[in-house]
């Protein structure tokens, strides 16, 4: 009897795990089959169950943000798509998607330089893997320079490039580790109101369209100050979403 108990508790186990993988799986194909069939909205609605179940699948935020145009909602088409975007920077369809939003709605994005870009080919966890590699690889090479001396290794040499090597990877691995985790937001209401101050009396500094995305600099109770190219000022939580 105790063994049936065991077998039972196991297979029980078992089932459980199958259902816990099985379930996310299956509202993607769920959401996939409702986007196919244009019903948007139950899309969104899957999508955002498997957001709210931590699930991490590449596609989650680029088909979400597909969704959320398909359906006419260009402010959270353009937050899913900067989500995507920000753990893959170089992604073709991502770019074309955001590009084309841009050129409906007149929105603006934020354009990395020429060195963000560059370095974006590795996203922050390959930087620091990199470095890793470099390091462990100069210790390696120089721990057998002192063990094996009849190869007749060049020390100086050896040091010096993979120093260089190294403080490279380290120096572009912060570049890209600081893009990452700068804070941006995407303007969700139409034509939202930028003031020169946190206060609801405050003068109108600018406006901003729909689905644009900025740099937030500081948070200061319901108000978020946002820079806009060389512009700055202050907008209403409420009329922005964090891409963070």
């Amino acid at each position: 009897m105790r063994k049936i108990k065991v077998r039972l508790s196991v297979f029980l186990s078992v089932l459980s795990c199958c259902s816990i993988w099985a379930g996310p799986a299956l509202d993607f194909e769920k959401a996939q089959e409702a986007y196919n069939k244009g019903e948007f909205y139950k899309a969104i609605e899957f999508y955002n169950h498997l957001k709210e179940s931590n699930n991490s699948h590449l596609n989650l935020d680029y088909n979400l943000g597909n969704s959320y145009f398909k359906s006419g909602n260009s402010g959270q088409a353009m937050l899913s798509y900067q989500r995507a975007l920000k753990e893959s920077p170089n992604d073709p369809d991502i770019l074309a998607n955001i590009n084309h939003l841009i050129k409906q709605t007149g929105a603006g994005s934020i354009k990395p330089n020429a060195i963000v870009k560059s370095v974006s080919i590795l996203n922050p966890k390959q930087w620091i893997l990199l470095s890793t590699v470099i390091f462990w690889t100069f210790c390696i090479l120089l721990t057998f320079s002192f063990l094996f001396p009849q190869f007749n290794f060049n020390r100086s040499k050896i040091t010096w490039v993979s120093l260089s090597f190294l403080i490279g990877s380290i120096f572009l691995s912060s570049i890209r580790i600081r893009e990452y985790n700068s804070v941006k937001a995407v303007i969700l209401d139409k034509d939202a109101k930028v003031f020169f101050a946190p206060l609801d009396n405050s003068t109108l500094h600018f406006t901003l369209p729909l689905a644009n995305v900025v740099h937030v600099k500081e948070v200061q109770g319901s108000w978020l100050k946002i820079q806009h190219g060389k512009e700055a000022g202050w907008v209403k939580k409420e009329q922005c979403a964090m891409v963070n």
